[in-house]
């Protein structure tokens, strides 16, 4: 929009909202002052200057903030990690369930992971390793469901989404 020339002014709750690198910040205040669009931030007011004090302050603790977050989010997930605990959200790979932070092995899921390993890497026996397409067509031969198709996806969306496990939608 401001390339455009659709907005007149860029506005933001705190400085660190228009950016978290210092650079970019600086750069980017400069090239919207030069170009005659006002940044205005809750905090400071209307900047007059990419060289304003207090915006290169607050853009300095933009920067300094982003670094600490990044750190603590790999703190968190070394140490989930390391506990023995899934690293992420979403669904649970295709042979698993969520269960208390971990994966459990779905056996009757784990047997046609077993089985696609080894069409890919050895084929079924009359052939050589099957491709992926060929996989995908033997199993739905099979009656096999995909991946996306084997669970009631709203009813697991909303179980993971309050933290809850029931069992009941494995």
């Amino acid at each position: 929009m401001l390339t455009s020339r659709q907005a007149d002014a860029v506005i933001a709750y705190q400085v660190d909202r228009l950016s978290r690198d210092i650079v970019d910040l600086l750069a980017s205040v400069r090239n919207w002052i030069r170009s005659g669009v006002e940044a205005h931030t809750c905090d400071i007011g209307k900047i007059e200057s990419e060289l304003d004090i207090v915006l290169v302050i607050k853009g300095w603790q933009g920067s300094d903030e982003r670094i600490k977050i990044r750190e603590r989010t790999m703190r968190g997930r070394n140490g989930k990690a390391k506990s023995g605990r899934v690293v992420g959200s979403g669904y649970a790979p295709y042979g698993y369930h969520y269960a208390d932070g971990c994966f459990v092995i779905v056996e009757t899921e784990a047997g046609v992971v077993r089985l696609v390993y080894r069409w890919f890497v050895n084929g079924d026996g009359d052939r050589k390793p099957m491709t992926a397409y060929a996989i995908a067509r033997r199993l739905s031969e099979m009656g096999i469901a995909p991946p996306g198709e084997r669970y009631d996806r709203v009813r697991v969306r909303t179980v993971l989404g309050n933290d809850m496990v029931d069992t009941a939608t494995w």
